[in-house]
């Protein structure tokens, strides 16, 4: 079924509270089947298609055929990542010590999405919601928000193929600033990636939260690392999906001794 809330953000938050509470306290074994069902669903090559298209459509920014590879390997990584890690019920225990840790969820969590990746950000932070049993409640850049909105609606739909709650995903269709205010004030916890002045919004909301700003680090080269291999990384991450990629390297710093030889590779 599709998502019909009108972008009524208190009703969103309610529905997901109640999706939430159903998924709250199952087992290890229904939560893994929930995450298995949803990836595989995005990375499905119809889906991968549809949403690397609208990606590059709407934003304007990116390849193609690389937002293609991305959405691929970042959910099947995703899923690679979550095997054999539990998140439900007790998940360690130190006998010596006399210490059991037991895993809880937050609850509605909202996940706001920049236009650099509008798929990738709602496929991996979901897996992720879902995985410790949280909702999620998206709040998409402007620019990009049919792609985030179909990517919500492939992982609704794959939810209710095993009957787990499909308002555990939720896509505001129309963004604004006030719409994501909004959102940030009313949900539990706050994921969101953006620049600074999103970051600073965010943290003004007063809810606890995980932010990402500016990325495009600074690569460090010195002799003890594999010239060629290095050189052949730096060069495949800057020029993949144009540099879109926040993770793509702003400048490299390479140890004088072999500059020269590092920049002849």
């Amino acid at each position: 079924m599709a998502q019909d809330h009108n972008d009524n953000i208190k009703l969103m938050y309610e529905r997901a509270k109640k999706a939430f509470e159903i998924v709250e306290y199952w087992p290890q074994e229904k939560v893994d089947e929930m995450c298995a069902a949803v990836g595989w669903e995005w990375q499905k090559p119809e889906n991968l298609h549809a949403l690397a298209k609208l990606a590059v459509d709407e934003g304007k920014i990116g390849v193609y055929e690389d937002k293609v590879s991305k959405i691929k390997n970042k959910v099947r990584g995703t899923m690679w990542d979550f095997r054999g890690v539990k998140t439900c019920g007790l998940v360690r225990e130190d006998k010596k010590r006399g210490i059991k840790v037991y895993a809880k969820p937050i609850g509605v969590v909202a996940n706001v999405v920049p236009m650099t990746n509008p798929e990738g950000t709602v496929c991996t932070i979901g897996l992720s919601l879902l995985k410790t049993r949280n909702a999620m409640i998206c709040s998409p850049h402007p620019r990009t928000k049919q792609c985030s909105y179909l990517a919500v609606e492939l992982g609704r739909k794959a939810l209710k193929k095993i009957g787990a709650p499909e308002d555990l995903f939720q896509c505001i269709k129309d963004p604004s600033n006030e719409k994501t205010q909004e959102l940030m004030r009313n949900v539990d916890f706050v994921m969101a990636t953006g620049g600074a002045a999103l970051i600073k919004v965010v943290y003004g909301a007063g809810k606890p939260a995980h932010t990402v700003g500016a990325g495009n680090v600074v690569s460090i080269v010195d002799d003890t690392a594999d010239l060629p291999a290095a050189a052949n990384k730096i060069m495949r991450s800057k020029t993949a999906n144009n540099s879109t990629s926040c993770s793509s390297e702003n400048a490299v710093a390479i140890y004088e001794p072999i500059y020269d030889t590092f920049m002849d590779l």
